[in-house]
């Protein structure tokens, strides 16, 4: 969301965030520098018709996937 917010132009007056988590991606998009950026990403997927939520948490090479009830997964 902060990305999308910073896309639009910043905080709406009409519906004001006060807080959110998450980074802006438009400084890595701007200027291309990934070192200004953190290299880690946090997902949950609970859309419907999924049976379990799932977690996935990714760090530079390694990907950790969490599906409740289902073996954990460790990718690279």
């Amino acid at each position: 969301m902060p990305t999308l917010i910073d896309l639009a132009g910043g905080q709406s007056k009409r519906a004001p965030v006060e807080r959110s988590d998450g980074t802006s991606l438009m400084r890595l998009l701007e200027s291309g520098d990934r070192a200004s950026h953190p290299d880690t990403a946090i997902s949950e997927y609970t859309a419907d018709g999924v049976c379990a939520p799932c977690r996935m948490i990714r760090k530079g090479a390694y990907k950790y996937i969490y599906v409740h009830g289902h073996a954990s997964q460790l990718t690279t």
